[in-house]
């Protein structure tokens, strides 16, 4: 089972806050810092009704490198097995869990699905010889442009 956890992309001052924690009240304002024994600072106690976040949750998956990865994050990605050029795409957060598009190439001539399971491109680090990689190169907020060389 994995851990909750939350980050958010603060709108108004263009910043990516992580160890976020969801509070439904307005007593706190927009966000509190918390420096005590119960929360280890940075935490951050958000309101997400108050339309200045964008809250993105873990998927529960980690890359190559053993970076946590978020809904919203950019991965490049490569089964090699399938294709000889990795490519890069967004990570979505659906019902389904996380899901990234299929590749390009494949895309192009109607072959393969639009999306995919991103844990088939996880290795976990359970062996060092793997056909598929994962490693995230940013996300959607502070690097757009990762995306634009991808369509």
């Amino acid at each position: 089972m994995c851990r909750i956890k939350f980050r958010a992309w603060d709108i108004q001052n263009r910043i990516m806050l992580y160890d976020v924690g969801l509070y439904p009240g307005n007593a706190l304002g927009d966000y509190l810092i918390e420096d005590d024994d119960a929360f280890p600072a940075p935490f951050w106690l958000i309101n997400p009704a108050c339309g200045r976040f964008i809250i993105q949750q873990y998927t529960g998956l980690f890359d190559d490198n053993g970076r946590d990865i978020y809904e919203g994050d950019i991965v490049r990605l490569h089964d090699k097995f399938e294709t000889k050029s990795p490519y890069i795409s967004r990570v979505y957060w659906t019902h389904d869990g996380a899901l990234v598009n299929g590749h390009p190439a494949h895309l192009k001539i109607g072959a393969g699905p639009r999306y995919r399971n991103l844990s088939e491109y996880c290795s976990y680090g359970i062996c060092e010889e793997t056909m598929c990689s994962c490693e995230v190169i940013g996300n959607i907020y502070e690097n757009p442009e990762l995306l634009e060389f991808n369509t």
